[in-house]
């Protein structure tokens, strides 16, 4: 009788600990993203394997912290977007893991991303209580669509509506603030613990 080796999936492959992973809209890929070795790795989920891994430290603007902390897939999958902790929003191709763009978009880290619907903006948010609530991003180029300025809490959350004209933004003092895209004005208001 033969006896074969099982080869475990999701073979080791990342040097640090594995700080965050993510599935693609259809469960078909997973992202992750290590904080010790500084890379971000997709794997094939039916099978387990290491589709691309790639460092991700070329990001790195000055002496700072400039970990992924947000991580968003387009809804077609092609695409995968990025926000650190030194205010930079990437934009990767998911197919081979290559970046396209890099864009400086806030002071402070980036908490969280989102595709519209359409696949045409990203938005972003961050921790930064002084800065717009959210930042409207131009998926071709990376350029600054809209900047969404209002009462801003230091947020951690945020999506778009199934029609991509509205956009909520979650934040630390448990408030959603609801934004009209079309008129870059919030449809509620919330109020901010700044103590």
């Amino acid at each position: 009788m033969i006896v074969f080796a099982q080869v475990p999936r999701f073979q080791f492959t990342h040097k640090g600990s594995v700080l965050h992973i993510k599935f693609s809209p259809s469960g078909s890929k997973l992202l992750s993203y290590s904080s010790g070795s500084q890379d971000l790795a997709l794997w094939e989920v039916s099978t387990g394997r290491l589709v691309w891994i790639r460092p991700i430290s070329f990001i790195q603007k000055a002496d700072e912290y400039y970990t992924l902390n947000a991580f968003s897939w387009s809804p077609d999958e092609k695409l995968v977007s990025t926000g650190s902790a030194n205010g930079t929003v990437q934009l990767w191709d998911a197919g081979n893991g290559k970046i396209i763009w890099r864009a400086d978009v806030a002071n402070d880290g980036i908490s969280a991303i989102a595709f519209s619907p359409d696949a045409t903006t990203i938005a972003a948010t961050g921790y930064d209580s002084t800065g717009p609530a959210a930042t409207l991003i131009n998926v071709v180029d990376g350029s600054i669509v809209k900047r969404l300025v209002g009462n801003k809490c230091r947020a951690i959350g945020i999506t778009f509506d199934p029609s991509g004209k509205e956009l909520s933004v979650g934040n630390l003092d448990g408030n959603i603030v609801r934004w009209n895209l079309a008129e870059a004005k919030p449809i509620n208001t919330a109020d901010c613990d700044r103590s």
